[in-house]
């Protein structure tokens, strides 16, 4: 929003073809307001089973949908990093002093899941008394983790909506414009 909180408000964990895929994010343009798709790395490399020779899932969509996707980072230790800073906040009594950045719908089960269930790696046998905690966390149950930090590392920001006006000038929409923001 125009104050630079973050809503996760909706997700997919499905495995799909390219065609499902296009439909799905199709279908959530109807829905949301989207201004940046964004990919996981892998889908920019190409598959090397692919009899047509189409290229990387990116290309797929791209060609075949006119979907653009951009690609995301893998800096995994800087996405951890950025969803803690996020949702931190601070409270003092009953009040929040300190919002977090970061809310995230009950919609968001798969979401929810994995940030409930995050393990981090550790040192296994004797010597492990004598280590300080590894600083990696357990490649498992972690996909859309790793999207909403590849998110957050972007730093999204906000653009108000622009409807074109009758007049032909643009018109700015403003959530007070809204009874429903009352």
């Amino acid at each position: 929003d125009r104050q630079g909180t973050y809503f996760v408000v909706d997700e997919v964990y499905e495995h799909m073809k390219t065609s499902a895929i296009a439909a799905y994010s199709k279908k959530r343009d109807d829905k949301f307001r989207i201004e940046l798709r964004i990919s996981d790395p892998s889908g920019f490399n190409e598959d090397q089973h692919d009899e047509l020779k189409q290229g990387s899932l990116a290309n797929r969509l791209y060609n075949n949908h006119d979907l653009t996707y951009i690609k995301g980072t893998k800096d995994r230790k800087g996405a951890d990093r950025r969803i803690k800073d996020a949702i931190h906040y601070e409270e003092k009594g009953n009040e929040i002093i300190l919002p977090p950045e970061l809310y995230i719908f009950s919609t968001c089960e798969r979401l929810i899941y994995e940030m409930e269930h995050y393990q981090w790696d550790d040192w296994r046998g004797r010597a492990a008394e004598r280590k300080s905690p590894l600083e990696r966390p357990m490649d498992k149950d972690d996909h859309c983790i790793e999207c909403l930090g590849r998110i957050l590392l972007t730093e999204p920001k906000f653009f108000p909506m622009v409807l074109p006006s009758l007049n032909n000038r643009s018109v700015e929409m403003k959530a007070e414009d809204f009874d429903v923001f009352d």
